[in-house]
């Protein structure tokens, strides 16, 4: 029906700066929630569509300084155009940007003050700039401990001190703010100051500057000192 979400397996939500509430499903795409006025706008995954969703797995969302708010897919990165009320795909099928990733299982996104951060499934972490569709691209490398941990990049966070929180399938790294360093945190269940399991789940910083990290294995807190 009109007033409800357009697919049941919801795997993403974000509230933008309105107060809109954003839900990602798993099988069909978008719903844009007003839930003060309990009104529901679906924007469900149509491969013939022009101008659509470039998938149906949305996992993630996220809004620039512009306001723009951004999607991502299992096959690829969109923003929405608010004006028209349909989508302009930057990576994926009939995209601005082809082949500007490795991957366009776009897992992750946070927005900078110069682009996009993008965490993929299997391409790992690529700073984007939608309008020049300039990449930079932090992958695994072996024997590189400076590198990322892994590729297949869940969750990104962006602390008060500019540092870049990355959520992987194996480990939990740091870009730090000069973009140059990656740094990465163990995980061994059986010392407490490391963390429980390698996989990172959720990504929180509290309004004290905490950052909590979610794991396959338990919660841990960061300490700062």
């Amino acid at each position: 029906s009109q007033n409800s979400l357009s697919g049941d397996s919801v795997i993403s939500l974000f509230e933008d700066h309105s107060g809109m509430l954003w839900a990602g499903t798993f099988d069909n795409g978008v719903t844009i929630i007003d839930y003060q006025g309990g009104n529901f706008e679906n924007f469900s995954y149509d491969p013939m569509q022009k101008n659509g969703l470039s998938g149906k797995m949305v996992w993630a969302f996220a809004e620039d300084s512009a306001g723009n708010i951004w999607i991502g897919s299992n096959k690829g990165l969109n923003r929405l155009n608010a004006a028209a009320d349909d989508f302009v795909a930057y990576l994926g099928k009939e995209a601005k940007c082809p082949g500007a990733t490795d991957s366009l299982d776009i897992r992750a996104i946070s927005a900078a003050s110069d682009g996009l951060w993008l965490g993929t499934a299997g391409g790992g972490l690529v700073r984007f700039d939608p309008s020049t569709c300039a990449v930079q691209k932090y992958q695994s490398a072996p024997n590189d401990a400076s590198s990322l941990s892994n590729n297949h990049v869940r969750l990104l966070l962006q602390d008060e001190e500019n540092r870049l929180w990355i959520g992987t399938n194996s480990g939990l790294n740091a870009l730090a703010p000069d973009r140059r360093s990656i740094k990465r945190y163990k995980s061994d269940a059986t010392d407490r100051t490391a963390l429980p399991h390698h996989r990172i789940r959720a990504l929180y910083q509290a309004d004290n500057g905490a950052l909590w990290i979610g794991t396959s294995g338990g919660l841990s807190l960061y300490d700062k000192t």
